[in-house]
């Protein structure tokens, strides 16, 4: 299997390092990212502190640095805790409070967790046995890789990551189900795994690391009310619309034309080859097993997912299907740089008023412009559709969700409901440079499919997407999220 890729770092990796892109257009790309703090020293727009016009200065230049690559995602996340504690904006306790929060050392223990489980043939044992002995046809085979995607997403938090370990047990499984690369049918079998492994990261609260980053930035209060079990309920209406959508969708498109002979021996030799199940699997069943019990009972016990995924780790270490080599090449410690430095912006923000002031002007035009819950989410989906032609899904998330969460609050809408729209809406594949997960995916498989044939499915995302929230609108109305 090919080495897992970095979520937010698998897709443009390349473009920084490619020829055309010399020291003149790097220098150029600095120069706008760092415009923005040629402004430090004016006065601050009115009804924000100093420091406040600051933080918010510094945040500019840090989206700008995100989208114009300039430098990698930590050392910008690194550099944005530098500028606020050396230039007098926080102390440093408040800049590296996201460091210190629970929630990173869930993404780190599950991320850990995940690196285990790739180093298994778990997925692809979990896929064979799906498929069952006989298998049905081309719609019950898309439907049961998402399925298996899905099932498997809580425990594998790096959506990335997730799909390129998903990738050569996808092409495996198209070639014994005799789908030919290029084909109409294997571009649909792939594009079944995408939905399932990738695009159903927001149902699950561990189901991408870039969710539990949004998590975290979360008012205190609502962080608290909302685990495992409540995540799950509030994001499902919207994930259901999207998996049941997009698998009617690639149905549609991409069911192939000629009739198909009998695929049971073909099936029947790759569980051959697999072989019966070794303990190092058999061990991290359990353990996947025992982390989703804990955090679906966490209410019960009381015990935080951070200390869950610390048992966990303490478990497969001991079993020694976990060990120092893993955790050092295995786990994203650029993106856990990278969630600490963002997950305190929120912090940093409500410290200095800046949440406030952006909702007390943010309040204005969005009474004139949306007028109601449904046109302020349609409206924020819309948002998150731009905001990732520039900025990749691991920061456009985030960001979008900080400046959507006072807007929301001036027009009633719950934060998470807010903060759920932007992760979705930004998760988007237009085009292929967009998405991490879907070129993580493309490329493991040895380009089994191409993008002309996927295009199709791309543009109706982005309307299943707004079907979604709007269909997910009179639910969480019924929950008390919207007005």
């Amino acid at each position: 299997q090919p080495e897992p890729a970095l979520e937010g770092h698998g897709d443009r990796a390349g473009a920084r390092a490619a020829p055309g892109v010399g020291a003149p257009a790097r220098l150029l790309r600095l120069a706008i990212g760092f415009a923005p703090l040629l402004a430090w020293g004016s006065m601050p727009p009115e009804g924000l502190s100093p420091a406040g016009w600051h933080a918010l200065l510094t945040v500019v230049s840090a989206a700008l640095l995100f989208a114009t690559e300039a430098l990698p995602d930590e050392v910008v996340a690194l550099g944005l805790l530098a500028a606020w504690v050396v230039g007098g904006v926080v102390p440093a306790r408040v800049a590296l409070d996201g460091f210190a929060s629970p929630a990173w050392v869930l993404v780190l223990a599950v991320l850990a967790v995940g690196v285990a489980v790739g180093n298994t043939g778990l997925l692809y044992r979990f896929a064979l046995a799906a498929l069952g002995r006989r298998p049905a046809g081309f719609g019950r085979r898309c439907l049961t890789l998402a399925l298996v995607g899905t099932a498997v997403t809580p425990t594998l938090p790096n959506a990335t990551s997730r799909t390129a370990l998903a990738a050569p047990m996808v092409r495996e499984i198209g070639e014994a189900l005799n789908h030919p690369a290029r084909s109409r049918a294997a571009t649909g079998l792939a594009l079944a795994a995408l939905l399932g492994f990738g695009q159903m990261a927001g149902l699950f609260l561990t189901g991408s690391s870039v969710g539990v980053l949004v998590h975290g930035l979360l008012p205190a209060p609502v962080r608290g009310q909302l685990g495992f079990v409540e995540w799950f309920v509030v994001a499902l209406p919207l994930h259901a619309v999207l998996l049941v959508g997009g698998l009617l969708a690639i149905v549609a498109l991409y069911r192939p034309r000629a009739g198909e002979t009998n695929l049971a021996d073909r099936l029947a030799l790759q569980r051959a080859v697999l072989g019966p199940m070794r303990r190092d699997e058999r061990l991290c069943l359990l353990v996947l097993a025992g982390l989703i019990a804990g955090f679906m009972t966490e209410r019960v016990h009381g015990i935080n997912g951070a200390w869950l995924g610390v048992a966990a780790l303490a478990v497969l270490a001991a079993g020694r299907a976990l060990d120092t080599t893993m955790m050092r090449t295995g786990v994203n410690w650029p993106f856990l740089l990278f969630f600490g430095a963002v997950a305190s912006m929120a912090g940093v923000f409500a410290s200095l008023g800046v949440d406030r002031w952006l909702g007390a002007r943010l309040a204005a035009p969005l009474d004139a412009l949306a007028g109601g819950s449904l046109a302020f989410c349609l409206l924020l989906a819309l948002a998150g559709f731009a905001l990732s032609f520039v900025v990749r899904w691991q920061a456009a998330a985030p960001l979008l969700t900080l400046v959507a969460m006072p807007a929301a609050a001036s027009v009633g809408v719950h934060p998470f409901v807010a903060a759920l729209v932007a992760l979705v809406s930004t998760q988007v594949w237009f085009l292929p440079y967009q998405s991490t997960v879907y070129l993580a995916l493309y490329h493991g498989t040895g380009e089994y499919w191409s993008h002309a044939a996927a295009r199709a499915m791309a543009l109706l995302w982005g309307g299943l997407v707004l079907l979604a929230v709007a269909l997910s609108v009179p639910v969480w109305r019924a929950m008390d999220l919207v007005p």
